[in-house]
């Protein structure tokens, strides 16, 4: 319920560290191709998401502490090896992205013998 506000004011931290204004991408689990431009999207915005989720939005927002959501992201952004994890799956995600892309066709790849 409280999404646009949220956007706007993380809107408000990305001018005041110079990031660009992009929005976040969702990776869908049943499409791989979504997880490389997502996670590059992270890496390009990690200094904002950290000041945000670990600054800005606690002191605003008490009571969002307690939720499971806040804590799980916390809990990742606090993590000393994410950016190790972040960049390990850029750095194979070009790898697999020719494989994926085959697979992920539209058109039908049953195999005729």
């Amino acid at each position: 319920k409280l999404s646009a506000a949220r956007r706007e004011d993380y809107e408000d931290v990305q001018e005041q560290m110079s990031l660009p204004k992009h929005k976040f991408l969702k990776h869908v689990e049943s499409r791989w191709l979504t997880l490389l431009p997502a996670i590059i999207r992270i890496l390009e915005q990690i200094k904002g998401l950290k000041k945000y989720f670990l600054d800005d939005l606690p002191s605003k927002e008490p009571s969002i502490a307690s939720k499971p959501r806040y804590v799980r992201i916390r809990r990742y952004l606090q993590s000393h090896d994410l950016l190790a994890q972040l960049h390990f799956l850029v750095s194979v995600g070009d790898v697999f992205n020719r494989f994926l892309m085959f697979f992920q066709r539209d058109e039908t790849l049953i195999q005729t013998v």
